[in-house]
């Protein structure tokens, strides 16, 4: 997976992150946030240095906040949608 991900890196394209799905040997996926910085020498990109910090938790609180705020809005919408309905009905 490393490899197909670092097609077109070079010095000009420099540091950046990432957030990726990874399975582990027990084959859970986990989300990483992986951040990546070339080490350049003469023009030409000698090493890359990479971090990787688990993100599950921080992901899986923000999935349940957009689902509650989608559940959130369908009832917002539910309502519109009887009031208009009743108004029509009048």
């Amino acid at each position: 997976m490393l490899d197909a991900s670092r097609e077109g890196f070079g010095p000009s394209f420099g540091r950046g992150s990432a957030e990726a799905r990874l399975r582990g040997k027990e084959g859970i996926c986990r989300w990483f946030l992986a951040r990546y910085d070339p080490l350049v020498e003469e023009g030409r990109v000698r090493r890359w240095y990479m971090s990787a910090t688990e993100i599950e938790s921080g992901k899986q609180e923000e999935e349940e906040r957009v689902r509650k705020e989608n559940v959130r809005m369908l009832n917002i919408l539910g309502g519109i949608q009887l009031r208009f309905g009743a108004c029509l009905l009048d």
